[in-house]
């Protein structure tokens, strides 16, 4: 009997541990948060999800942000600020929209600037990927050249708009687009 009892409390304190991991996961910061990011190569991800290592947010609502120039061929370069709409984000990475035609090189580094619940982020990275989108514009994918300290700060924050938005919560202080995201840009 006390082999059963300890056996089911040791089971209890495991459901526990998971359900508090699963719905409390905003709580979490640090290294802790950036691992809880990373993709399981097993269970039930789709060949996407498989080939990412980091989570992926998805917003219902496009987020507005910034981006420029900051590097081509090597060379720093000082140019104004276009206006794009983020779509998701990782750790590593974002999808944006944006009416500019950029080319897909490794030779051009980014800015990308956007607040997400309250903190700012400026992040370098560069495009990956490009597809068309509607009406002239164009829909990105972006490797993020984030370090560990951006990680801490970043990693915290998708975790807790993960749980807002498993719970159908709004999340605060971030700059949704709530239009059509064609007409931002017209």
């Amino acid at each position: 009997m006390t082999l059963l009892v300890s056996n089911m409390t040791g089971l209890f304190t495991k459901l526990k541990n998971n359900l508090f991991r699963e719905e409390e996961q905003d709580q979490l910061s640090g290294q802790q948060s950036i691992n809880s990011l990373r993709i399981s190569k097993t269970g039930t991800a789709s060949p996407d999800q498989q080939k990412r290592k980091y989570y992926r947010f998805a917003f219902t609502h496009p987020v507005l942000g910034n981006m420029t120039v900051i590097e081509v061929g090597n060379k720093t370069v000082d140019v104004g600020k276009a206006g794009i709409l983020i779509q998701d984000v990782s750790l590593r990475g974002l999808k944006i929209q944006s009416d500019l035609s950029l080319p897909v090189t490794q030779n051009m580094r980014f800015l990308f600037e956007f607040n997400m619940m309250g903190e700012t982020f400026n992040l370098p990275g560069k495009i990956r990927w490009k597809n068309d989108g509607k009406h002239d514009t164009y829909v990105y994918g972006v490797q993020l050249e984030a370090n560990q300290r951006d990680d801490e700060r970043l990693a915290p924050i998708i975790n807790k708009m993960t749980a807002l938005k498993k719970r159908n919560l709004e999340i605060p202080d971030t700059p949704f687009y709530y239009d059509d995201p064609n007409r931002y840009f017209i």
